[in-house]
């Protein structure tokens, strides 16, 4: 489910097997990889140097220390997450007054604490998904198109149909203060 790394990378981190393959794939490029735990105070010390930030985490809890991040250093960020036979993408952009935060969407975490370690996830879902957020992250990096701001894009595998959900600003958001 991840293009990036190979049975030659067996024994070597995932993080300096993703960065070797974007390396190899455009060598041009330059990454700074970081393998330690996302926390609030690496984000805050990262953030303010990044123009946009792409989620791919698993869990609530680093959503919403991303969220939390973005929202104090006005960074805007694109969500994606995949498990079982189902997706979402949403974009964010707390520069802007009217926009949602994660946590207007979810307010607290799921009670259903289904994941990829206990469901686990289709394949193909995780590259359309991925895709997805690639598209969206070129969207608010470039200014074209219009991202799918305030909007979750869910998909599901079995019907292969996308769904379009709008989302408010939280007027009780412990985040943005709605």
């Amino acid at each position: 489910r991840q293009i990036c790394h190979g049975s030659e990378d067996v024994g070597k981190s995932k993080v300096q097997s993703a960065i070797e393959e974007a390396m190899r794939i455009n060598p041009t490029i330059f990454i700074e990889g970081f393998e330690q735990k996302a926390d609030a105070q690496l984000l805050q010390d990262l953030l303010p140097n990044i123009d946009l930030v792409v989620d791919c985490s698993d869990n609530f809890e680093i959503r919403y220390l991303i969220n939390d991040a973005c929202i104090a250093t006005k960074t805007p960020w694109v969500s994606g997450a995949a498990v079982a036979l189902q997706g979402q993408v949403i974009c964010f952009d707390p520069r802007l007054e009217d926009q949602p935060c994660y946590r207007c969407l979810y307010p607290q975490a799921s009670d259903d604490q289904r994941n990829c370690s206990t469901s686990g996830v289709l394949a193909p879902v995780v590259g359309i998904i991925g895709t997805l957020q690639a598209l969206e992250a070129i969207k608010m990096i470039t200014g074209i198109g219009k991202p799918v701001l305030g909007r979750l894009q869910t998909f599901d595998a079995l019907e292969s149909q996308w769904r379009s959900w709008g989302l408010n600003k939280d007027a009780a958001c412990t985040s943005c203060n709605g």
